[in-house]
């Protein structure tokens, strides 16, 4: 029979033993010692100067003192002596809140493979078989290590599920993930047992899209989106062609024309139109326009802004109108902003007010012009005239004024000459035309001399 047990080294009594009570008292002191086995220190080469009963250092490699000629042992007083132990590959003990291990060589922290393949754990809470991972808490904090941070929720196979999904009272309320394929998607639920998707992200081209399939564009429908072209539901994402956004055609080819299809509340937006629906302001027929319409938040009026889109190629017609309609017909008269397209070209009016170019020029046979937007007209002419004819000499203006102009003439290059008032008496015949006539000296009769004409009065 041996003198010691195979594992901590234990005495046995021997038959017929003398005293068997030291070698008993000794095995239970060892066992006193290493069962539950708690260190003072590991790697610890100096003896203390204090020990305690019952105390036990893990040797350094050069122990000292005492301890001399003892590396990698157990040094435990007992007894007002010390006793060494040598330790074996993987004996457990604890230092302080650390869980070492004597790995043949070292007294090594117990790594955290040791927590590897356990069943489950729970966290202030109970763990199934389901949720292996349970944790009951006012948060869960998952931080970095001194970089970034990456939450991995995997799946084995496209066709499963990786997903977050939010509960009330353990009743699923919404999940965002990939649930069922690879696409992301959002959706929700009110009972945990129906689901509506809300927005959808296709793994293979990153489109956004309805819970249908289709993307968000044309006339589809889905609670995340317009479902009108005038919905104005507050958090929904604008369709195209919702308020004309996008829109390429006209939707107006089967009304009256503009000013009634307008006062339409789904027609608001933005709108491509063609004079064939008529309301056009003046200038503006003959081209395709855009046309903006915006409506009031309460109340039954609206703006409408026109934009000519002709013009810009073919030199006319172009430009922006803008007027103020109401749903009851009264609707305010077209306004056009001036551009380098419109500021010069046919001067207009309806009642006083421009509907025309600001600026209108030319010139005929009998002289040059300029009519303002404002009702001013201005005409010039120069002539040649013979002092020896003193006739009165008559002026057709190139374009008539709506009543008697002022007129006035000077003689170019000869200062000698003197002229006489016009023969006009303000009245309405002379508004097409005037006379003139001159007056010299006897040395000038036969000269020729250079006159400029004005006439400057209102063309309506």
């Amino acid at each position: 029979m041996p003198d010691l047990s195979a594992r901590l080294s234990l005495p046995f009594i021997q038959p017929a033993q003398a005293q068997k009570h030291v070698t008993h008292n000794e095995a239970i002191e060892r066992l006193d010692l290493l069962v539950q086995l708690v260190l003072q220190g590991v790697d610890v080469n100096t003896p203390p100067s204090l020990p305690q009963e019952g105390q036990i250092w893990a040797t350094g490699l050069a122990p000292s003192g005492a301890w001399i000629g003892q590396p990698n042992a157990l040094a435990a007083w007992a007894d007002n002596g010390w006793h060494f132990l040598a330790p074996r590959t993987g004996w457990r003990a604890t230092l302080g809140t650390e869980l070492r291990i004597w790995d043949g060589s070292e007294w090594v922290v117990q790594s955290i493979s040791a927590l590897d393949n356990i069943t489950g754990l729970g966290v202030n809470t109970s763990f199934d078989m389901t949720n292996r991972l349970a944790v009951a808490s006012e948060g869960s904090l998952f931080n970095h290590a001194g970089a970034g941070h990456q939450l991995k929720v995997n799946k084995q196979a496209s066709t499963q599920t990786a997903s977050l999904l939010f509960q009330t009272g353990f009743s699923g309320r919404a999940e965002m993930g990939t649930a069922g394929d690879d696409d992301f998607s959002v959706k929700v639920s009110t009972d945990g047992g129906i689901w509506r998707d809300g927005l959808r992200v296709a793994a293979t081209s990153g489109t956004v899209s309805l819970p249908n399939g289709a993307q968000i564009s044309g006339s589809v429908t889905g609670t995340a989106v317009t479902q009108a072209a005038a919905d104005t539901t507050a958090g929904r994402l604008l369709k195209v062609g919702d308020f004309g956004i996008g829109r390429t055609a006209s939707v107006f080819s089967a009304v009256a024309d503009l000013d009634t299809d307008f006062r339409n509340v789904t027609s608001f937006g933005l709108q491509t139109v063609s004079d064939a629906n008529g309301g056009y302001p003046t200038g503006f027929a003959g081209n395709a326009a855009a046309l903006a319409v915006l409506r009031a938040a309460s109340g039954n009026r609206g703006v409408q802004v026109l934009h000519g889109l002709g013009g810009e190629t073919s030199g006319s017609d172009a430009g922006l109108a803008i007027r103020v309609f109401r749903n009851d017909g009264t609707d305010g008269a077209w306004q056009v902003f001036y551009n380098t397209h419109n500021v010069v070209g046919t001067v207009a009016q309806a009642g006083g007010v421009p509907t025309g170019a600001l600026v209108e020029s030319g010139s005929n046979a009998n002289g040059d012009y300029m009519r303002l937007a404002d009702g001013t007209q201005i005409c010039t002419r120069t002539v040649a005239h013979d002092l020896s004819d003193l006739d009165a000499q008559a002026w057709a203006y190139p374009m008539g004024f709506a009543s008697a102009p002022v007129a006035s003439f000077a003689v170019v290059g000869n200062s000698a000459a003197a002229l006489e008032a016009w023969g006009q008496n303000g009245g309405s015949a002379w508004a097409a035309a005037g006379e003139w006539r001159t007056r010299h000296r006897a040395a000038l009769a036969d000269a020729t001399i250079e006159v400029q004409l004005t006439a400057t009065g209102r063309w309506f």
